[in-house]
């Protein structure tokens, strides 16, 4: 998604909010170290393949997830988190991430 209006940028969200609340299984992840600029403040951070259903498979980051042993087939929870730290006059920009149960 691209940076904008808060308008423009909620009419872009709304397909990405469809999953907010959803639990899925964790499938595959791994570790960041050396992030995408935007993302420094975030290292480490996992992200994952996650199973909604039987056809249906996202990717998204893991949060919560500290002091946790990963395995393949956790129950995780979408929830909506800030993205990503932006500038002072940007708007904040929240999105789904996934939450170790």
């Amino acid at each position: 998604m691209g940076q904008g209006s808060p308008a423009k940028i909620w009419r872009e969200a709304k397909k990405e909010y469809q999953t907010l609340g959803q639990e899925g299984r964790l499938l595959y992840w791994t570790t960041v170290k050396i992030p995408g600029e935007g993302y420094e403040q975030l290292v480490p951070y996992i992200v994952a393949l996650i199973r909604l259903s039987r056809s249906k498979v996202v990717g998204g980051q893991l949060v919560d997830w500290e002091g946790k042993q990963l395995k393949k087939g956790m129950k995780v929870l979408s929830v909506a988190r800030r993205m990503r730290v932006n500038g002072q006059e940007e708007p904040i920009r929240y999105g789904i991430k996934w939450r170790v149960k």
